[in-house]
C-alpha cells in the first residue's frame, strides 16, 4: 500500500525567523492540535550559533490546548553544537500520546 507522507502526517512551522533570532532565553514553538493526524514533523533551521551557546531542541506534549500540562516527549531531545551553523534539524513524532504537541 503506497501512501504519501502528507496524507498521514502533519508538517508545521515550529517558530518563525523573528522568534528564532539569537537570544538568551528559551523559545517555545507553536502548539499543534494532533486530532486526526498520526505524526508531526518539524524542520528547525539555525543560522550562526554563538561559540558559547548551549542550544537544544525538544518536543513537548499535553492534553491542555495551551500546553499548561506540557511534558517532554521521550527521545525527542536534540543537542545543537556550537559549530552546527546554518544547518537544519528534523524532529518527527509518530503517534504522540497526547493531543497537543
Amino acid at each position: 500500500m503506497n501512501h504519501a507522507l502528507t496524507e498521514d502526517a502533519k508538517f508545521s512551522l515550529a517558530i518563525n525567523a523573528t522568534e528564532g533570532a539569537a537570544g538568551t532565553t528559551d523559545i517555545s514553538g507553536y502548539i499543534q492540535d494532533m486530532s486526526g493526524f498520526d505524526a508531526i514533523a518539524y524542520a528547525i533551521t539555525f543560522g550562526a550559533i554563538t561559540a558559547t551557546a548551549v542550544t537544544s531542541i525538544k518536543v513537548q506534549q499535553g492534553d491542555a490546548a495551551d500546553l499548561s500540562d506540557a511534558e517532554d516527549v521521550a527521545g525527542s531531545g536534540i543537542t545543537v553544537e556550537a559549530d552546527d551553523d546554518n544547518q537544519v534539524f528534523l524532529s518527527d513524532i509518530i503517534r504522540p500520546e497526547k493531543r497537543y504537541v
